[in-house]
């Protein structure tokens, strides 16, 4: 198992080599050690020193998944909801999936659950019990960015909790230091509106400015719009913000993007169309 992982990620001096690391994970895997019956699954459906096989992946995960590896679980989970058509079977077991990953302290799982039941996909809707598990989620040792974007519409809207627009904007904040591009515009948004904070120009302008370096949408003409009602120091001083701003993304968001992609709510999502 350490050798697999140092040759994945050619780490403490050794130089990477995937077809290594799948020799050792399939070592391992056939020790019936959970840890590595997943990630060899995940060799083989990513095509990583093998050739892509997702039948083997599929009977890895379930195994893996059978053993109580969390991890797999959710991989699982994630496959019967790319089955490409709206599946009730398929989602049914998803959802049982990410339940079984989630009450092993999966919180990837757990934002899956929980948006569920803030969907009313599958589960019924439940703001309580989705505002339980987003939240749970979005703080402490997780920091999905995903959760906190959600938790702090539920604090906008009241749903599941008392409405509270300060913790809304603390969650959206959060989420826009990760580099969550939808937060980021969210944020320009209140900023510029004075809803539900201070209406505050050369924040927005800012974030505006930070998006509009992306590429995003009408972030540019917003910006400039922003900028005809501000005088030169704070336009100074907004773009100094833009140039100073650094994505800090947690751990577990980082692991999120580069496996599953930037949105996990899409999941779901496309499954309710």
């Amino acid at each position: 198992m350490n050798l697999a992982y140092m040759y994945l990620y050619g780490t403490n001096g050794v130089k990477q080599d995937y077809k290594e690391a799948f020799k050792y994970y399939e070592m391992a895997a056939k020790q019936k050690d959970p840890i590595a019956l997943n990630n060899l699954g995940s060799l083989y459906f990513n095509g990583i020193g093998t050739e892509r096989d997702i039948k083997k992946a599929l009977t890895l995960f379930e195994s893996a998944s059978a053993l109580g590896n969390d991890n797999a679980s959710l991989n699982l989970g994630f496959i019967y909801l790319t089955g490409g058509t709206k599946n009730t079977e398929r989602n049914t077991k998803a959802i049982e999936l990410f339940q079984k990953s989630a009450q092993e302290g999966n919180k990837i799982a757990q934002f899956m659950v929980g948006y569920a039941y803030y969907k009313g996909f599958i589960l019924p809707q439940d703001y309580q019990k989705a505002f339980q598990s987003i939240r749970a989620a979005a703080i402490d040792g997780a920091q999905i960015d995903e959760a906190q974007m959600v938790l702090s519409d539920m604090y906008a809207k009241g749903e599941g909790i008392t409405q509270n627009y300060q913790k809304s904007i603390a969650a959206l904040r959060n989420a826009a230091g990760q580099g969550n591009m939808d937060a980021i515009i969210k944020l320009a948004e209140h900023y510029d509106a004075g809803d539900i904070c201070p209406k505050t120009p050369v924040s927005a302008h800012a974030l505006y400015n930070i998006a509009a370096a992306q590429n995003i949408h009408d972030a540019a003409k917003k910006r400039d719009e922003i900028g005809k009602t501000l005088n030169p120091e704070m336009i100074a001083a907004a773009q100094q913000n833009a140039a100073n701003y650094r994505p800090n993304p947690s751990e577990l968001t980082s692991y999120i993007r580069q496996t599953y992609g930037n949105n996990l709510r899409y999941y779901i999502d496309i499954n309710m169309k």
